[in-house]
């Protein structure tokens, strides 16, 4: 097996020219200006993971004109309607000049028959252009209510973008700063900015400091030269991959993809964040659901345990008195209208196996998951029966899938999974901290609630959700979900796991050429495109893999796991995958699905 961490980086005579080297072969490549004829090819675009760094709030995009490349530049701060702030363009005589695509973790290159104009983001809120001679420079602010542009001196002007709740500082290091921003009677707003860069005469390049600051802007006292922007990025994310192992050499190019997902969508502790957060997307789906996290975290436990702890604890930072955790948040926005499912103890028993938490951190990890468990108990069984309740189908994470169908409040049997595994967990903490008595407590309390869920919700052939009160089935489709009792293991008496395991496997059911799809392919309720009601998901696939584990269907996990890689070498890191035809659907650069596939390449290793 060869290693597919980067053994090296091999540097030409800028930091726009880079070989990622893996075992000896390039695999992303950015050239200096080479003919454009032997340009490779990259894995990795900016479409499907929008190009950004670990820990900025700044993310690069592209929009394909039909004679170049007009870059975006996107804040993924939330609570925010203007997303993309300002787009960059290359004109030559007041046209866009034609121009390739090439990204490494450390710049982004536009390459034009005139050069290459390069683009890097610093450890900071700092994105750096470099320019080259013959070509302008375009950036165009972004038209948002309430906004302004000034020229502060020659060379430097401050774009207060008031919609995105930030402010930039665009600096011209050197070369030739033009701008154009007239005032609007009556309004004391500015038209958007249009700022020029080109290259002083004589000179061969020039370069653009764009920088994002909160309140006030400070000089810096000392910049880094762009090229060691570049060599710091690129040892960063190499850094960081390394540390996730082995993979094997025709899984290398994706493994790097995957990474670079997480990496790129981590950003800065601050506000709800507690810590550096993953989140779920820098395209549509900006910030946090509290589940989603988990699936992150898992990804993570291995390489960088302390990372993955982290990630578990986000919601927790956020629980509330009575224990309830949000649906989601971003770093200034939390709701509690609804929550998510309770995954939490069913994650935390892998991440503890590579990370190992002082006694302090112990004691408050089970003090926010026995809060979170006895919330559901308490304030989720309306009808008192001890089977608990989904207010709504998005509680269970599936938001529209055909579990629930028989009417809300929804008794689905996943709920109770979750919490007697979660029970399980409180059990296992209890022993880690000498205290028998709880932990004899909570063993019971999984005991009896799985004995109340198999008495009320199995009907001899399959579990059903049921609604609350009534106990109404109506008319429910055949959802994925109701499988999920075989995440229990040995714990259900074999009658149900062989009835559960027959139908799971049975060929048209489930299962494709693809995957496990979230609702029968053969159920009147199947939609290829509909959210939770067919499509193959990484949450779903991955718990389909541990029930295969589970019951020694090894051959069969593989498989899944297979398919699913495939899928993100095909189709990049979606939201999620038509269950038929394996084409990719709805949001894009997914963090869960990149942390998926790299769990599940790591595995097949």
């Amino acid at each position: 097996m060869r290693r597919c961490s980067a053994a090296g980086i091999a540097r030409h005579s800028s930091c726009t020219s880079w070989n990622l080297i893996i075992s000896g072969a390039p695999l992303l490549t950015v050239w200096l200006s080479p003919p454009s004829a032997v340009l490779p090819k990259l894995p990795l675009d900016i479409n499907d993971a929008p190009f950004s760094r670990r820990g900025h709030w700044l993310s690069l995009s592209c929009a394909y004109e039909p004679t170049g490349c007009l870059i975006g530049m996107r804040t993924a701060r939330g609570a925010v309607i203007h997303k993309t702030l300002l787009t960059v363009e290359i004109l030559r005589e007041g046209q866009s000049v034609p121009s390739e695509l090439r990204v490494s973790p450390g710049s982004l290159l536009l390459v034009t028959e005139f050069g290459d104009i390069a683009f890097a983001l610093t450890d900071t809120a700092t994105l750096r252009i470099q320019t080259v001679q013959g070509v302008v420079l375009r950036v165009q602010m972004v038209d948002q209510p309430y906004s302004s542009s000034l020229q502060c001196e020659p060379g430097r002007w401050h774009l207060n973008l008031n919609a995105s709740r930030t402010r930039l500082m665009i600096t011209a290091l050197s070369g030739e700063l033009h701008g154009h921003a007239p005032f609007i009677a009556g309004k004391s707003d500015t038209e958007p900015a249009r700022l020029d860069l080109s290259v002083a005469p004589g000179e061969k390049d020039a370069e653009l400091e764009i920088t994002e600051f909160e309140s006030t802007w400070m000089r810096p006292a000392k910049r880094m030269t762009f090229n060691d922007i570049c060599v710091t990025a690129n040892r960063d994310f190499d850094a960081w991959f390394a540390a996730f192992g082995d993979f094997r050499a025709e899984s290398c190019a994706l493994a790097r993809r995957a990474a670079f997902v997480l990496w790129a969508n981590t950003v800065p502790a601050g506000g709800n964040y507690a810590s550096p957060a993953v989140m779920m997307s820098r395209n549509a789906l900006i910030g946090i659901w509290s589940w989603d996290h988990c699936f992150v975290a898992l990804a993570l436990a291995r390489a960088h345990p302390e990372q993955a702890w982290e990630q578990w604890w986000l919601p927790f930072k956020l629980q509330t008195e009575e224990g309830m955790l949000p649906d989601a948040f971003t770093e200034s926005y939390r709701d509690y209208a609804m929550t998510k499912p309770p995954v939490h103890g069913w994650a935390l028993r892998t991440i503890l196996k590579f990370y190992h938490p002082t006694e302090a951190e112990l004691r408050e990890a089970y003090g926010a998951l026995e809060r979170w468990t006895t919330w559901w108990l308490t304030h989720r069984d309306d009808d008192g029966d001890g089977i608990p309740q989904y207010n709504h189908g998005c509680e269970s994470g599936w938001d529209n899938d055909s579990l629930c169908c028989g009417g809300l409040p929804c008794e689905s049997p996943d709920l109770s999974v979750y919490l007697i595994q979660q029970q399980q967990m409180l059990a296992t903490l209890a022993r880690r901290l000498n205290n028998e008595a709880d932990a004899a407590r909570w063993d019971l309390a999984a005991h009896q609630l799985k004995e109340r869920l198999i008495a009320h919700s199995w009907q001899g052939d399959r579990f059903i959700a049921s609604q609350s009160g009534s106990h109404a089935i109506g008319l429910q489709g055949n959802c994925l979900r109701q499988f999920w009792p075989l995440l229990l293991g040995k714990e259900l008496p074999d009658a149900i796991t062989s009835a559960l395991l027959k139908d799971l496997l049975v060929t048209g059911n489930f299962r494709t050429s693809h995957g496990f799809a979230t609702e029968s392919t053969s159920s009147s309720y199947y939609k290829s495109n509909g959210y939770w009601l067919g499509p193959i998901w990484a949450p779903s696939t991955y718990q389909v893999v541990e029930i295969l584990d589970l019951h020694g269907l090894e051959d069969e996990a593989t498989r899944a796991m297979r398919d699913f890689v495939q899928l993100c070498e095909r189709n990049g890191f979606r939201e999620n995958y038509d269950a038929v035809t394996g084409d990719g659907l709805c949001d894009r650069g997914f963090a869960w699905t990149a942390a998926v596939c790299l769990d599940f390449l790591r595995r097949l290793a």
